[in-house]
């Protein structure tokens, strides 16, 4: 019997930044301290996880929401106040401006890798198309 595995999620998008492959990698290249040869795998993260959309709150079948750019989970954060694994409100990870979200990637990057990020581990294990993407673009970190 061959099993089906589907993991269903939705998204809600309110108004918005929604970053193209270009516009995000200058915007992460702006960040002070972020590791600019990773530049390429971040942007495919995002992606792949959440379309680029600042915005995007997804829930897993098991009920775990995942929160922003990222998509971090809700272990990350607090709703409604300063909490979670990066002491931050959920909500600063879903808002325009990615300096908290990056910020929490980068803790959780730091402890695991890219291990718990399914989106990556499926689509961003080759990123020479983000790479020609960034160069079409005259991206250089």
């Amino acid at each position: 019997m061959k099993h089906l595995f589907l993991t269903l999620s939705y998204f809600v998008y309110c108004e918005a930044k929604k970053f193209d492959t270009c516009d995000l990698a200058k915007e992460l290249n702006d960040i002070q301290d972020f590791p600019k040869s990773n530049i390429a795998s971040w942007v495919c993260l995002a992606e792949h996880a959440s379309g680029g959309d600042t915005k995007a709150i997804s829930l897993t079948p098991a009920g775990i929401h995942h929160y922003g750019l990222f998509q971090l989970p809700q272990r990350t954060c607090e709703v409604g106040g300063n909490g979670g694994d990066c002491q931050v409100a959920c909500q600063s990870l879903i808002d325009d401006d990615i300096k908290d979200a990056t910020k929490c990637a980068l803790k959780i990057f730091e402890d695991r890798g890219f291990y718990d990020w399914l989106q990556f581990n499926q689509t961003c294990q080759d990123i020479n198309g983000v790479k020609q993407k960034l160069a079409d673009c005259g991206f250089k970190p």
